[in-house]
């Protein structure tokens, strides 16, 4: 420790200590005689002082005073050595990562999370994840969500949370991953892209034989879109097919099988159906569409139309999801809401 005796240079000597990276982490006491105004105490541990000691004092206490400030630098220390250890582990990992607090605010995040959200550290910190995402994902348990950048891109990402013991095992943050799915994921819907669908399908046509070896291709879409984009906004018209995506999910229970196919169409693939079945199931995404309804705009009752396409065992499934579409676009010219099944 260093002790600074009283004097009318003792804030000039506390600064040339301070200023000295090497004795940056040095406790500093000073002594200032009984008069000392609080304002002058003030501006000392402003300046740096971990201590100051006023008036006349024994040698007892002023050891055991320089023995607490002591202490305390090296629990400063050690703080400081676990938060840079935990910076250097939240920016070498694998993943954007951050680090979240009891109440759920980020406490620290790495720098791939920073690239990722595009914001800076200084920025995040404090912040929610509900406060990164839109607004239709905020406040969800959802694992799949949409952060919204500063510049307006939407990013479709997965979120794994870990819980981090405290003392006793309590858990008192948590470390959150971030999996960006741009790639794979439709942005308004968090669906699979159409490219990922049509993987999907290549890989059912190419499995063994045996009776489910069949298949059907679902192509469901909103009917006249571009009419109730016009007559409710597109944001309104957005929540509506985000509406439709999150019912079709519930319905098949996850989304490996359902992909956004086009701007108002969703395709679904169906292991193991045959006519019967496949039309079954595009009978009751028509009543799941029909069912969805938007806050504020009670008049906004889709009507929607679906093709299937069926691929026979031992067929060829490359064309089925061009087979859907096509048997779509015929269900909308017969008027709609209705579906119609590929044959051939």
């Amino acid at each position: 420790a260093v002790v600074l005796a009283a004097g009318s240079a003792r804030l000039e000597l506390l600064a040339l200590v301070r200023a000295r990276p090497a004795l940056d982490d040095v406790p500093v006491l000073l002594l200032a005689p009984a008069g000392i105004r609080g304002q002058e105490v003030a501006s000392a541990l402003r300046a740096g002082a971990n201590d100051v000691v006023t008036g006349a004092v024994e040698a007892d206490e002023l050891r055991a005073r320089i023995g607490r400030a002591v202490a305390l630098a090296a629990e400063t220390r050690e703080v400081r050595r676990d938060a840079e250890a935990a910076a250097a582990a939240l920016d070498a990992a694998p993943f954007p990562t951050a680090l979240l607090g009891p109440d759920g605010t980020i406490v620290r995040a790495g720098a791939s999370f920073c690239a990722l959200t595009g914001r800076p550290p200084e920025e995040l910190r404090g912040l929610t994840l509900d406060a990164l995402s839109h607004p239709d994902d905020a406040g969800t348990e959802a694992r799949e969500r949409r952060f919204v950048r500063p510049d307006g891109r939407v990013v479709p990402l997965l979120l794994h949370e870990a819980a981090v013991g405290g003392a006793g095992g309590a858990p008192h943050a948590a470390v959150v991953q971030a999996h960006d799915l741009t790639a794979e994921r439709d942005e308004l819907t968090l669906l699979q892209r159409r490219h990922r669908f049509e993987e999907a399908v290549a890989a059912q046509a190419a499995g063994g034989g045996g009776a489910r070896a069949r298949f059907a291709v679902v192509v469901c879409g909103i009917d006249g879109m571009h009419q109730v984009n016009r007559a409710h906004g597109r944001r309104r018209g957005d929540r509506l097919l985000r509406g439709v995506a999150d019912a079709m999910r519930r319905r098949l229970g996850g989304p490996e099988h359902l992909a956004r196919a086009g701007g108002d169409s969703f395709a679904v693939l169906l292991p193991g159906a045959g006519e019967r079945e496949a039309r079954a199931f595009a009978d009751e995404l028509l009543e799941l569409a029909a069912a969805v309804r938007v806050p504020g705009r009670p008049s906004l009752r889709p009507v929607a139309s679906a093709g299937a396409a069926l691929v026979a065992r031992g067929g060829r499934g490359s064309a089925a999801l061009a087979a859907a579409e096509d048997a779509l676009s015929r269900a909308r010219r017969r008027g709609g809401g209705r579906v119609v099944v590929a044959r051939g």
